[in-house]
């Protein structure tokens, strides 16, 4: 595992790029990159930089998908810790975070994913990309009833997030309510019901 403050050194050490390809050395010579603890100590300490680079290390090794695999405990674990961070506003990784909790296929990802919906970065804001957050938030539900590509389903998650899309299908606002509309649409076409 890399303590912190190494994680720092390398932080300020390294562009993007190299401090990805740094930690691919890293993993290559000792596969005890600990990406879950790297994450939260991005978190604990509000480190935007660090944050940004532990999320593309997820993407990059490949541990988000491994994570969706696992079992509850860890997925709902992954959904707690990242999306705790979506409606703060230090960093801008709200469409990452967005994009993970819909692959955990978790109950514990539709609360984040919800707050996501109404969510309003200021980076978003100003480059008037706040309301595309809003949409992929709610397809993220949609992906937790009928997952593209047949996907894995957890019952719970399924049905979570139809009571939410439910939900925001009543939504005052009109262009959420058609969003969650359509995926319950989607869903409705499907044939399937909530026990399958």
């Amino acid at each position: 595992m890399i303590p912190a403050n190494d994680i720092q050194k390398m932080k300020d050490s390294y562009y993007k790029s190299e401090f990805s390809k740094r930690f691919y050395d890293f993993e290559k010579a000792s596969p005890k990159i600990d990406i879950k603890d790297i994450i939260a100590t991005s978190i604990r300490e509000r480190d935007s930089n660090a944050f940004s680079m532990a999320m593309d290390l997820g993407f990059h090794f490949k541990f988000f998908e491994e994570e969706s695999k696992a079992n509850d405990t860890e997925r709902n674990e992954i959904c707690s810790m990242i999306g705790y961070t979506i409606e703060q506003y230090w960093h801008n990784e709200h469409e990452n975070i967005v994009e993970v909790l819909q692959m955990m296929h978790s109950p514990a990802a539709v609360e984040p994913l919800r707050r996501a919906v109404f969510a309003k970065p200021p980076l978003l804001v100003e480059t008037d990309d706040a309301d595309g957050l809003s949409r992929k938030a709610i397809w993220g539900l949609g992906k937790l009833i009928l997952p593209v590509r047949g996907g894995p389903v957890d019952a719970a998650a399924r049905k979570a997030a139809f009571q939410e899309l439910t939900k925001l299908a009543n939504h005052p606002d009109t262009v959420v309510a058609a969003r969650a509309n359509e995926q319950l649409e989607r869903f409705a076409a499907s044939g399937l019901d909530l026990s399958a």
